[in-house]
């Protein structure tokens, strides 16, 4: 879900941009220029804002009916949602999210580089398939548990 949940939020950064862009190539080289800025900070602040000001969640976070958080249930913070956020680069590396993606098949928690640096995970909201402890109660099922599900192994 998460895969999904990027590929909406990529589509409305890619279109915002690409209607920034129009509404701005009249203005010749300074509109290339305020639409570069616009693009650099939509490409790199854009899950940030979401996250800090619409309660975890991106657009396609919230379609999929995922939440970021820290990992005891409170809500994320500006510095480990702007840490996460930033180390997606990281996740990317070598090329097509290798890196994020060995990370994530090898953590217990299912979890990227950037929540295990910040402390977050992204769960899902409103679904208690059982009863869970700590954030998991308060925020539906985490994504480990999906995992875990769906490869037969178990969480703690």
């Amino acid at each position: 879900m998460r895969g999904l949940a990027l590929m909406v939020d990529v589509l409305i950064r890619q279109t915002a941009a690409a209607l920034i862009g129009v509404g701005l190539s009249n203005l010749g080289g300074t509109g290339v220029g305020v639409w570069l800025i616009v693009s650099f900070l939509m490409e790199w602040f854009y899950s940030v804002f979401f996250e800090i000001f619409e309660n975890g969640q991106t657009p396609g976070k919230r379609i999929f009916g995922l939440r970021v958080i820290h990992r005891d249930g409170t809500p994320v913070a500006w510095s480990a949602s702007v840490l996460r956020n930033l180390l997606r680069f990281a996740d990317f590396l070598p090329v097509f999210y290798v890196s994020g993606l060995i990370t994530m098949l090898c953590s217990k928690d299912f979890e990227r580089i950037g929540d295990h640096a910040a402390g977050t995970g992204s769960f899902l909201t409103c679904t208690h398939v059982y009863k869970t402890e700590g954030a998991d109660i308060q925020n539906g099922i985490s994504m480990d548990q999906v995992a875990a599900a769906a490869t037969g192994g178990e969480t703690l």
